[in-house]
């Protein structure tokens, strides 16, 4: 008897630990796309959902967010000296911005080195972004592995071999329409997924060494109701040894 009341009392834990994972987000149900990567990134505190208990998954995220999202989950460091003019000293994600202008593109306008934190983060970006942060940007790679994607042209060509890097890799598989909208912007839920793809990729060893044991929690952050808008005249990318210019006009 005192077995089987013991057996009923562990069922009833469970299933009471599970409703309540499920429960995490009232806008994340558990037949959610997401869902896993979701509750599992918010477990984890790099993300956090609202005050009324959603996560709003589909909700656009900004440049400083992203940056802020992959320092953390990845504990990066920073490897260059570049000073941002809309990323001042007291710009809550400053600290990110500077760690991550060595993984991520930025722009050159009026002799000023910009981030345009405010920008919302677009796919091809963030794609090259984890690309440089796992050091897998000297991998061997076939361009054809692009060829799945309908909208292939609408890469930026210097995004190509980073693009393809990280569809080799495992890393982004692009959409269930066959495209893969590199100008599109990620969502809340969309860097969960990549971001736990990352993980992933790095294996249970190396990432308990990469990922801090305390991660900030990233919580939704509010935007000024008045942005300046910075219109870039050059383009810079990243490589390990170089900055790569090239004029867009």
């Amino acid at each position: 008897m005192k077995k089987s009341f013991g057996i009923i009392l562990c069922l009833i834990i469970i299933c009471a630990f599970c409703i309540s994972f499920a429960a995490n987000f009232k806008d994340v149900p558990n037949n959610h796309w997401a869902f896993s990567v979701i509750n599992k990134m918010s477990s984890d505190g790099i993300l956090s959902g609202y005050p009324d208990g959603s996560f709003k998954p589909d909700k656009s995220i900004t440049r400083a967010e992203f940056a802020k999202i992959i320092v953390a989950s990845l504990n990066l460091k920073s490897r260059v000296n570049i000073h941002f003019a809309d990323a001042t000293d007291d710009f809550w994600a400053k600290e990110y911005i500077d760690t991550v202008g060595g993984y991520m593109n930025y722009y050159y306008s009026d002799g000023g080195v910009y981030f345009h934190p405010y920008d919302e983060a677009v796919r091809e970006d963030v794609t090259m972004a984890i690309v440089f942060a796992l050091n897998l940007s000297d991998k061997s790679y076939n361009s054809s592995v692009l060829n799945r994607f309908s909208d292939k042209s609408n890469i930026s060509k210097e995004r190509e071999k980073y693009i393809a890097i990280a569809v080799s890799e495992g890393l982004v598989k692009g959409n269930a329409n066959g495209t893969f909208n590199p100008k599109g912007k990620l969502t809340r839920a969309e860097v969960c997924q990549l971001m736990s793809n990352a993980i992933t990729y790095l294996g249970p060893t190396l990432s308990q060494t990469v990922r801090p044991t305390n991660t900030p929690r990233i919580t939704p952050t509010p935007r000024p109701t008045v942005v300046p808008t910075i219109q870039p005249t050059i383009y810079a990318t990243i490589t390990p040894t170089k900055f790569v210019v090239g004029d867009t006009t």
